[in-house]
């Protein structure tokens, strides 16, 4: 499935803003975050949402429109920009054009002026994920607690850190019963709650002051500190979150709550890879089928689904190949059953790649991130961690 363009849409007249709108979204292939008449504050608004487009109506304040383009062409060069207006005399599309434009369209721009525009950006969207190298947002799902999802979140997201050396963050969505800073041995001070509290002002450096550092390239977005804040954080916040994570981090790993709610979907719809864990008991085979049943309802394509096996010892009862027909979905990836190794890192706070590196579960765990990633790497030594209950 084609992940919708973001987009922003700046316009003095706000039925002009609405009927863009409406054709924007009429073909599904754009979500419009944000709309605003004002463009003196446009690029603040593009960084706090970080969108694929930003579509400027041009009509009764051409200069300022002219001056937000100048701005974001400088300031937000991964941002497109679209000008539609009324004058499309030479001199006045040589000038957008000039500050930074990518199309001016006469306004109203017809549907097919329009389609031929979008399918422009994710060409370019394209080519721009792929020069990545496979930088992505990555969400762990089990729809049974005692999978050991939040095991495989935190000790991906270390192993993506430490291995390739690039920025990378886990956000906790497990909102009542998080304990992926407790895998990780630290002791959060802000929260996603504190996302939700201040959406308004949530820029790219706030955002990161709310992380907690883990170690050389790996930090953490704990769940709410307080329970009664779970309820504060809302599907719209999901969206602005990892629309500005993907600006920050290379690799961002967010760890789900074991229900599908209105939240779970946010993060599931914007992820580029949805790792579906499982055990290969009878009640979890179930659940899962089931699981994946939802997600082809949700559209979420099979593409962008991988499903990992938990805690895997080969058992000639359960055959993979019979279980991958009962899923109709081939299993991505075995991790083996090293639960002793898996319990010591939680005890010491130290993900596996760092705490119990001769595990086979070490090595796994890398073949993963190749997988994810399309990188090739040798880990390094050495971890610098945090703290542990039973001390180091």
């Amino acid at each position: 499935m084609i992940k919708p363009l973001s987009m922003i849409i700046f316009g003095q007249d706000a039925e002009q803003r609405s009927l863009t709108r409406m054709q924007l979204i009429s073909g599904g292939k754009v979500n419009v975050v944000a709309e605003s008449s004002d463009y003196a504050h446009g690029l603040d608004l593009v960084k706090r949402y970080n969108p694929d487009s930003a579509l400027l109506i041009t009509n009764g304040k051409s200069e300022a429109s002219l001056d937000l383009a100048k701005q974001l062409a400088k300031e937000h060069p991964s941002t497109v920009i679209v000008c539609t207006g009324t004058n499309c005399l030479t001199e006045t599309v040589i000038k957008f054009f000039r500050a930074g434009a990518s199309e001016f369209l006469m306004q109203p721009p017809s549907q097919a002026e329009m389609k031929e525009v979008l399918e422009k950006i994710v060409a370019a969207r394209a080519t721009a994920d792929q020069n990545k190298q496979g930088e992505a947002v990555i969400a762990c799902y089990s729809y049974r607690g005692g999978s050991g999802s939040t095991t495989l979140s935190v000790n991906l997201a270390a192993t993506l850190a430490h291995t390739f050396e690039k920025p990378t963050t886990i956000v906790d969505l497990n909102l009542q019963q998080g304990t992926a800073p407790i895998f990780l041995g630290v002791k959060p001070v802000y929260s996603i709650a504190d996302v939700a509290h201040n959406q308004d002002r949530l820029d790219a450096q706030l955002l990161k002051s709310f992380h907690t550092p883990v170690s050389d390239n790996l930090y953490c977005l704990a769940s709410p500190l307080k329970v009664e804040e779970a309820d504060d954080v809302e599907p719209s916040h999901i969206e602005l979150l990892l629309s500005l994570l993907r600006g920050q981090f290379a690799y961002v790993i967010v760890d789900c709550q074991h229900f599908i709610d209105a939240t779970t979907v946010a993060a599931l719809q914007q992820a580029d890879t949805i790792l579906l864990v499982t055990l290969l008991d009878m009640a979890s085979i179930y659940t899962t089928k089931r699981t994946l049943e939802i997600f082809h309802k949700m559209g979420l394509g099979d593409d962008k689904v991988r499903i990992v096996v938990n805690r895997y010892v080969k058992d000639p009862d359960v055959p993979l190949d019979k279980v991958e027909q009962v899923f109709g979905h081939r299993i991505h990836l075995m991790l083996a059953d090293d639960y002793r190794a898996a319990l010591s890192a939680l005890n010491l706070g130290s993900p596996l790649v760092s705490s119990q590196p001769k595990s086979p579960l070490v090595k796994q765990y890398i073949e993963l991130a190749h997988k994810i990633t399309g990188r090739e790497a040798t880990p390094k030594k050495g971890w610098k961690g945090g703290f542990s209950f039973f001390g180091k």
